[in-house]
């Protein structure tokens, strides 16, 4: 939750039709500067990608200002790669938990009965963790909601039945994100 108590204005760019007109705007290293001096650097933070097969621990948050956070940021990369397109399906927003579901009749329910649309992404990862407590056995699917649309959820897969289907009555289904 952000709070302000005061604000400053910010110097946005002119938009005159002159060419002696135009006022630069600031520079945005120049705003993070100046929001992490204020702030806090631990409070202005930046995305990075991390090397994990299960989502949640795709993306990490690291302070603006940290040199491999401004090295490794989307913005310096000048490739124009596409995804991989096992990643290209994954949604826009994660839920910063997963919701656990309803299951009626062997149906997830989210707001109603969600209808599956693909077939199962099998995500197996996190057995390097210390003591299993980021192991994930699990079965994405893409479904579809009536009053929600597209969302991504996944079957929980027990690790007793890692080596063997488990059957829907038996594994938990939940909810990670939503398309928009």
């Amino acid at each position: 939750r952000l709070r302000s108590l005061v604000t400053t204005a910010w110097a946005g760019a002119s938009h005159s039709l002159l060419v002696e007109d135009r006022v630069k705007g600031d520079k945005l290293h120049q705003l993070v500067e100046r929001l992490s001096a204020r702030l806090g650097p631990e409070q202005v933070v930046v995305p990075q990608s991390h090397a994990d097969h299960r989502p949640e621990h795709r993306q990490r948050w690291v302070p603006a200002q940290q040199p491999a956070a401004v090295a490794q940021s989307p913005a310096r990369k000048k490739s124009k790669a596409r995804p991989p397109p096992a990643d290209a399906i994954h949604p826009p927003w994660l839920l910063p938990q997963p919701l656990r579901l309803v299951v009626q009749r062997d149906t997830p329910q989210y707001q109603g009965p969600l209808r599956l649309l693909t077939r199962p992404q099998r995500i197996e990862a996190g057995w390097w963790d210390e003591e299993g407590r980021g192991l994930a056995l699990r079965d994405y699917f893409i479904a579809r909601s009536e009053t929600v649309g597209l969302v991504w959820i996944y079957r929980e897969r027990p690790a007793s039945l890692a080596d063997s289907e488990a059957q829907p009555a038996q594994a938990r289904w939940y909810l990670q994100g939503l398309y928009a």
